[in-house]
Order: C-alpha cells, then structure tokens, then sequence
C-alpha cells in the first residue's frame, strides 16, 4: 500500500466501526487502512486528500457531540511544511473531513488533541516560531462551524 511503504507517525482510530482502522503519513497526505482481522492484516487504503499532511506526527480523538461520534483530527494542514497548524472534524468516520479550524498559521509541528469537557476540545502543540510548547483550548461547537475548502 501506499508509497513504496514509506510510512510514518502511525496513529490507530478508534471510531464506531468495528473494523479497525489506521491513520498514517503517506508523502504529502495522510494514509487511511483499513482491517478487518484485528489489525494481523491491512485489507484496504486510501490517501485521504482531505487531510494534507507534510510527514509529521498528528493527533486524532472520537467525541461525542451533541449526540453523533465525530472524528477530530490535528496536524500541520500543509503538503509540504510544518506550519499551519489545524483540527478537522469528520462525522462519517473518517472518510472525509467536512470542517476545518485554523489553530496557528504560523510554523507548528507535533500536537496532541484532548477532550477536557463536554462543549471544548485542546490542543497541545508544539509552535516552532518561539520554541515553546502551547495548549489551547476551542469550543467545539467553534471547529465544526468552519466548512473546508
């Protein structure tokens, strides 16, 4: 699969569907797969061009939102550079991701999302124009309310 199996950062999806499903870097672009025996083997895949990826580690969570599963997912929203920082959220498990919300246009790398509560999802980053590491914390309601290009 893929680019002569050249993949990075992989992160597993835990969603609604029980077949197991992996997110991974793939040149440019994230990498979906798919399994239906556990993860022993990968069935399928598909570059989602939905999620622009420049070989960088991203983050993902599934949240219940005013009453559906959604996926949201963080990472450098670029094909070719770390910068951009940006959440997208899908409701169909991952197969497109219908919104978009910039966190930081600036250059940015490795993040890690988490759910403190009901109404906010954050963000851990690291924001490399001043070296440091920052949390911010977004209503959810906000992310959603951005429909992507």
């Amino acid at each position: 699969m893929g680019s002569a199996g050249m993949f990075s950062t992989a992160l597993g999806i835990n969603s609604k569907d029980p077949d197991k499903k992996l997110s991974c870097t793939d040149p440019r672009y994230r990498l979906i797969s798919f399994s239906k025996s556990g993860g022993e083997m990968w069935d399928s895949s598909f570059v989602c061009t939905d999620l622009p990826d420049p070989v960088c580690q991203g983050s993902i969570l599934n949240i219940k939102f005013k009453g559906k599963q959604m996926l949201f997912f963080s990472n450098p929203s670029s094909q070719t550079k770390r910068e951009n920082l940006t959440i997208k959220a899908s409701d169909d498990d991952g197969i497109s991701w219908k919104w978009s919300f910039s966190i930081d246009k600036g250059p940015a790398s490795y993040s890690d999302l988490v759910y403190p509560g009901k109404k906010d999802i954050g963000i851990l980053y690291e924001k490399n124009s001043i070296n440091a590491i920052v949390y911010s914390v977004n209503r959810i309601k906000y992310v959603v309310s951005r429909k992507s290009d």
